[in-house]
């Protein structure tokens, strides 16, 4: 298992002339002067969410924070439920191709403004590489990759409700169909003329999707926790007559501070996601389970290790790396092996 990961969020911030101090979680961080310079010591770790949480925090009114991240997410074996499947049985349903290893990753680019003091406004960016190999019933294989932008995502994050030690926050999400869902190539047997690829290969959905959720955070001296509920709603059908299935996302973290500027996480992840609606008329479905617009989605529940790591400046890392304790798919489909991110972010 090769892996790390490393994210960070938000941390000072200064309104200019007046020299108000704000932090976007709970305590305050304190301020000293020297020499007509502002040092300002780091937020307390532990008060951000780990890295795989999005959307989980807000900053304040005229703040913003830029942030980079990057995750990967390796895909190998089949289960068809819970059941374990190996290429030949894929065959012998009837199909002529069967996916052998999938790796998705995914850079994100995101900036956070602080509207007000009570709203926040998320900006996402994803340029996506995915990568897949194949294998054929007559004994061949082959791999196959797209690369570009993803689905922009725009979110709003206001907060419900606050007090000393914790914070509910709502969040009302906007993906816009910017990542191509008709992406081709060439595949053996298509005479050397470009097809259009399978469903994991495609870069976005292809619509508009409404993504609502909630955040609650809490924290005493040492110890935070919080929890996280988001769901994608697919209101219509894309161009190519069929949508991806409505999603729901659950995660739960506890975070422990080690020292001033380093703290450890724990976190326990939730989704369910349907199968597609509908089906891509230029995907025949009996060639490959990929192609069959049935065989996509399911439920997964993961469990993950996070590190979130505080610098002087207003940087923050995270890290974090999971795997799956529970993986039920409407398969065949490929499992998922591992999932680690990495980032980085300042806020000012």
């Amino acid at each position: 298992m090769k892996s790390l990961v490393l994210l960070l969020l938000a941390s000072p911030l200064l309104a200019q002339d007046d020299l108000v101090w704000a932090v976007p979680a709970l305590p305050s961080a304190p301020l000293t002067l020297h020499a007509g310079q502002i040092e300002i010591e780091a937020e307390r770790p532990d008060l951000h969410a780990p890295t795989g949480v999005r959307a989980a925090h807000r900053t304040y009114e005229g703040a913003w924070e830029f942030a980079y991240r990057y995750e990967r997410e390796d895909f190998g074996g089949l289960l068809d439920g819970g059941s374990q499947l190996f290429e030949q049985d894929v065959f012998d349903r009837g199909y002529s191709r069967a996916p052998a290893s999938h790796t998705r990753e995914v850079h994100h680019f995101s900036a956070l403004y602080g509207y007000s003091d009570a709203l926040s406004i998320l900006i996402d960016i994803p340029w996506i590489s995915n990568k897949m190999r194949f294998t054929t019933d007559s004994g061949g294989d082959f791999t196959r990759r797209k690369i570009g932008m993803g689905d922009l995502e725009l979110v709003g994050i206001y907060r419900l409700g606050e007090s000393e030690t914790g914070e509910t926050l709502l969040n009302l999400g906007l993906s816009l169909p910017t990542g191509g869902h008709d992406e081709k190539d060439t595949l053996p047997g298509s005479g050397g003329t470009a097809v259009k690829l399978p469903y994991p290969l495609q870069l976005g959905s292809g619509t508009f999707d409404l993504k609502p959720g909630m955040t609650w955070t809490h924290s005493d001296e040492e110890t935070s926790w919080g929890a996280q509920v988001k769901q994608v709603l697919r209101l219509y059908k894309n161009s190519d007559d069929y949508n991806q299935g409505f999603e729901t996302h659950a995660t739960a973290w506890v975070a422990r501070r080690f020292r001033e500027d380093l703290s450890g996480s724990l976190r326990l992840a939730y989704e369910h996601a349907e199968e597609y609606d509908g089906q891509d008329s230029d995907l025949d479905p009996t060639v490959g389970p990929t192609q069959d617009s049935k065989t996509q989605g399911g439920d997964k529940l993961h469990i993950f290790l996070g590190v979130n790591y505080t610098y002087p400046g207003g940087h923050r890392f995270s890290a974090e790396i999971g795997g799956p304790l529970f993986q039920d798919l409407n398969g065949p489909a490929l499992e998922t092996d591992i999932i680690y991110r990495i980032g980085w972010e300042i806020s000012f």
